[in-house]
């Protein structure tokens, strides 16, 4: 766990003093204790405010939360990294990687959702709406043969 300031530091450099102020909170989008460092696991640790944003010459910049971006990284094949690239020739394997995990979590968010339906929680947004802007400029940048990159 985080039972350190040092071993947060370690693991995010990012995190400053004793006490992080609730732009510094850490999160992840698979964690439901948001407030409560110690539940956090580490590999799931992201800053809340991290925005990363995708650029290629093909299609105007997207920029979403960093724990929804990394999700979609990683799930392009990539190792997650920020900053970060693709180059045009391993863009339609990119491409089709996301639409299959995109569709494998589409079929878990269904019976997620009549759970929360029948639960009272709050609506959420699906995978495949946060995922497609992106899936656009995987598109656009494999038609007009550019590189996809990504950064904070």
């Amino acid at each position: 766990g985080w039972s350190s300031l040092a071993a947060r530091r370690a693991h995010n450099p990012k995190v400053v003093g004793s006490n992080p102020t609730p732009a510094t909170k850490l999160a992840c989008g698979s964690c439901t204790q948001i407030n409560n460092r110690e539940a956090i696991p580490p590999d799931h640790a992201i800053f809340l405010c991290m925005l990363i944003t995708f650029e290629t010459k093909a299609y105007a910049n997207i920029t979403m939360f960093g724990d929804v971006a990394i999700k979609l990284i990683k799930s392009m094949g990539h190792s997650g990294t920020v900053p970060g690239a693709i180059k045009v020739d391993d863009l339609p394997k990119a491409l089709e990687q996301l639409q299959t995990s995109v569709r494998a979590e589409m079929a878990i968010d269904q019976d997620c959702d009549q759970e929360q339906a029948s639960d009272g929680s709050e609506d959420y947004v699906s995978i495949d709406k946060r995922a497609k802007p992106l899936l656009e400029l995987l598109e656009a940048a494999i038609e007009q043969n550019t590189d996809v990159m990504w950064d904070e």
